[in-house]
Formats: C-alpha cells, structure tokens, sequence
C-alpha cells in the first residue's frame, strides 16, 4: 500500500530535502536497545534522487535475500507510471553489524508468459500490475510475487483488477500463477477485498514447499478496517501447497487498532500487515505498520510474532462476521520501531540476512519512499536474536 505521508508543502519540502536527501542525510546513525531480543544495529538512508539504468529507483515494497549468490532483491511498487512494473537486484555488506557498500546492481521488468511487459496506468490502468512483494526460491531458482489489484468505483467507469500471485523466472517472466480463492475477487459491490489492502506479503515455509500470503487489511466480508477502538480487526493469512498450487489453509490474524488519532477528525489512517517471513512451518514474523495523518512521526511500526498452531482454518468461511473463528492466530510483540531514536518511514518489506558475527540471524527491514522526497527509502538492519 502506498501511504502519502507528506503535504506538498515548499517550505517543509525544502528542509526535509536538506535534511534527508544531502550529503549529510547519507549518514549513517548507531545504536538503538534491544528488546525482547530484537536489537536495533544500523540503518542505511539511498538518496532520493537514484537513477539506475534508465529507472527511477525507488518504491521499495519487499526485499529478499538471496544467500546462493550473495545479493537481494527488492520490487518496485511503481504501477507503471514512470517506469514499468520492475524488481532491482542490490548488494551490499554486512560488517561490524554495519551496512556498508550498499548498491543497485540490476534492474528487470516483470513481463506476461509470451515476453510482453506489462502495461503502465497511464495507457492501461484496467491491467497494470500493483507489485508488493516478491520472493527467490532457491530450489526451483524462480520468485513469486504478488499484485494487490485494483478496485475503483468511479462514477462513470469501475476499475476491478483482482489480486494476483504469480510465479516467474528471475528475469521477471511470468510462468504461472496460483489459483485465487473466489473470495478474494474484486467486485462493485462491497464483498470481498477493499482497494489497497489485500495481497502484501508472501514467505515460504518448509523447505520453500508451503508459501503464506497475508492480506494487508480485513475483507468486507471480515469485518472493519482497523480504527482506534479496541476491537476485532481482522486479516487473513493463506497458505498454500507449491506442489500441488492448491490453498490448503487461511487462518485468522488480529490487528491492533490503529496507533494514534489524527490531529484532524476525519483525516486518513490506517494500520496493516505490511509483510510477512516465516521462521518455521507455523511461526511468523509479522510487521504491523499503523499511520495516522497529521504527526511528524506518523508511522508506528511493530514487530509480531505469530504462532498459527491453534488458529482455526477458515478457508471455507465466507465470513468472518458471520462466522467468527474459534480460535486466532496468537502474536507476541518483539520489537517496537518507535523506541529507536531515529526517523521511522514506510516500513514495507522484511528478510533474513547473512548470519551476524555473534551467531544470530540478522533481518532486514526496508522503506517505501512512494516516490516522494518527502520520505525516505530507509534500508535498517537488525538482531534478530535468533540462531
């Protein structure tokens, strides 16, 4: 989801860009305190303006690491408009629990099966692709990534695009696709997905045989977007078998109400699951990501672990209002981005990475800067604290 978290105004815009697109911006900020495990290590800030290959770079929704050959990859959630749907290949080292040496080392177009690159909004909006996530696969060397779809119900024209789950070669090549479940089909009517919430996160799971998807908020049929109260708020995880392309499961996962109120009534905000990374067959990793318009610090990002051993399996549930699961996903709170004393952004996409000198599992943690110099695209490595 691309979230707006700036006005358009100058004199704002002009010391926000001294202060995070200069020189001085590139800086990198130590420290930060562990909790529950989790420990704070660095952070690296790529200046606003990068130009890679013809590309504006930019709009960093996921990241992935690829630990066979040594780099990452890291999709674009640029729908087309100024360049077409892409994925960038990065390296960079891990030394001293720093970042250091980061760099874009190749960019790729997601393409259809016959080679045809798919079209931007500005000449096909009813099929430009909405890129989210994307994961490598090692074992069968392909990605699959996600597009969250479209639904806008304009007064003379609707534009329905489903979500989708596609498979494809690592030059971006669509080789197949996943089946999608009819529940989660765009329609006029309000059932099903909302606009810009559902497909956000992908991981795999057993040996890359079981992939997740989660769903950025709740369906219609699920229940309310997250507010302020404190109630059920409710998305949904999906599991499926790569063997067989089938969904096997979904269970029910619960969000936190939104962080704080904005300062305006009625102003934007919002809070979702961001992305997923699985650590075993049924324990997640999941970031929480909650904006409330109208705060300097307007993101307030949480690190979740969940635990889908007891949930129910509501795949054949329609409903979640009618038919409430007997028992959620249960989730533990790891770590809070807000007790860092640095600017948190829009915290998207999150991998393990190589090993830490200590033994443990470093993670990665990436921004979504939606193209706006305004914000910033904010690459932060963590502690995992787990072997």
């Amino acid at each position: 989801m691309k979230l707006n978290i700036f006005s358009n105004n100058r004199i704002l815009w002009d010391i926000l860009l001294l202060l995070h697109v200069s020189a001085a911006a590139q800086k990198k900020k130590r420290g930060g305190k562990p909790s529950k495990g989790v420990r704070y290590l660095d952070q690296y800030i790529m200046p606003y303006f990068t130009p890679f290959q013809s590309t504006f770079a930019g709009g960093f929704s996921s990241i992935d690491y690829d630990s066979v050959h040594n780099q990452y990859y890291i999709i674009c959630d640029d729908k087309g408009k100024l360049n077409p749907a892409r994925f960038y290949k990065a390296r960079f080292d891990i030394q001293n629990n720093k970042i250091e040496n980061f760099r874009l080392s190749a960019v790729d177009t997601f393409r259809y099966e016959d080679g045809r690159i798919y079209p931007g909004t500005k000449v096909d909006a009813d099929n430009a692709p909405d890129p989210e996530e994307l994961r490598y696969n090692p074992v069968q060397n392909n990605l699959v990534w996600t597009s969250e779809g479209t639904r806008i119900i304009g007064k003379t024209k609707n534009i329905l695009q489903n979500p989708s789950i596609n498979i494809a070669d690592t030059t971006g090549k669509l080789q197949y696709q996943l089946p999608i479940p009819d529940l989660y089909i765009m329609r006029p009517v309000e059932k099903g997905p909302r606009n810009n919430a559902v497909f956000e996160g992908i991981s795999f799971a057993q040996n890359y045989s079981t992939v997740f998807i989660s769903t950025e908020g709740p369906l219609y049929n699920d229940g309310e977007e997250a507010g302020l109260e404190k109630k059920d708020y409710w998305c949904r995880i999906l599991k499926y078998d790569l063997a067989t392309k089938e969904n096997t499961a979904q269970y029910t996962y619960p969000l936190d109400p939104v962080a704080q109120k904005p300062k305006k009534a009625g102003s934007f905000m919002v809070n979702g699951i961001s992305s997923i990374l699985a650590i075993n067959e049924h324990e997640l990793l999941v970031l929480e990501r909650s904006f409330s318009t109208g705060y300097e610090n307007a993101l307030v990002v949480k690190l979740y672990l969940a635990d889908l051993r007891q949930a129910t399996n509501v795949k054949d549930d329609s409903s979640l209002i009618e038919k409430p699961p007997l028992q959620l996903i249960t989730k533990k709170l790891l770590f809070n981005f807000s007790s860092l004393k640095i600017r948190i952004d829009n915290l998207e996409g999150i991998c393990f990475g190589p090993r830490l000198r200590n033994g443990n599992r470093s993670l990665l943690v990436i921004s979504d800067n939606n193209f706006n110099p305004l914000e910033i695209t904010q690459l932060i490595l963590l502690d995992s604290g787990m072997k």
